[in-house]
């Protein structure tokens, strides 16, 4: 009971979090969100879905880790790349499945089955 009261408490301050920044960014000068937005080579909604789904992330690094994949290494060496498995990730309809899947190690053998990413993850470990 205690697991699951501190998952709870955690996934409402995540969701606090995330509002308050989506919040921040829609409050920006228009054209300082775009120019921010712009630095990751993404549109500013794009920057608002990846603000808004910040747990997203998580389970992106958590699945390339899982692939043997080191985000870091992709992050320094194909930003765009992984930019743009960041906004696929964010609006993922999957992420109940994949953290579930994360959680049994079944994911990589699953992962055609509901990862948007899956096919650009394959390419890169290769």
């Amino acid at each position: 009971m205690v697991n699951v009261l501190e998952t709870l408490v955690t996934r409402w301050r995540d969701y606090q979090a995330s509002r308050a920044a989506v919040a921040e960014l829609m409050e920006l000068d228009p054209s300082e969100a775009s120019r921010m937005a712009a630095d990751y080579g993404l549109s500013v909604d794009d920057l608002a879905d990846l603000v808004q789904h910040a747990d997203s992330a998580k389970l992106m690094e958590r699945m390339m880790l899982a692939r043997g994949l080191d985000p870091d290494e992709v992050r320094a060496d194909l930003p765009a790349v992984l930019a743009d498995m960041a906004v696929l990730c964010s609006r993922c309809l999957s992420k109940g499945r994949c953290e579930h899947e994360l959680a049994a190690g079944t994911a990589v053998q699953h992962a055609d089955e509901f990862c948007p990413n899956s096919m650009t993850m394959r390419a890169l470990a290769r």
